[in-house]
């Protein structure tokens, strides 16, 4: 599987609220995107959460409610310890999405947006 990192993505250029840190395009034999995870570090859980939250709607609204669910979501939970996490997920016979928010250490929470193909 070939990947292709980019870094210091501006929010303008993808047209979303907040800067994102890292994308990477994962590639299947064919060339074709079959993965895409994105990264996005903040410094509350607040903001976290809100980013979490829109993810979690937007692919709520177009594939249906997620098929897991992991850790509280609340910001006094998320922001109380290290490596406290919340995880929605997405999973279908050819496609999974995973929206997770960890906190790292009191000033950063990263918030990761994954999505694979699964060949069948």
């Amino acid at each position: 599987t070939a990947t292709t990192r980019c870094t210091a993505i501006p929010a303008a250029a993808l047209g979303t609220p907040h800067d994102v840190d890292s994308l990477l395009f994962q590639f299947d034999s064919g060339n074709h995107v079959v993965g895409l995870s994105a990264e996005i570090n903040l410094s509350s859980a607040e903001e976290a959460l809100q980013v979490l939250n829109a993810a979690s709607t937007a692919l709520t609204t177009s594939l249906g409610p997620p098929t897991s669910q992991h850790g509280t979501p609340s910001a006094e939970w998320l922001g109380a310890g290290a490596l406290n996490q919340v995880q929605y997920e997405y999973r279908f016979l050819d496609y999974r999405a995973q929206l997770i928010a960890t906190r790292f250490r009191s000033d950063r929470i990263k918030v990761r947006q994954v999505v694979q193909s699964i060949p069948r």
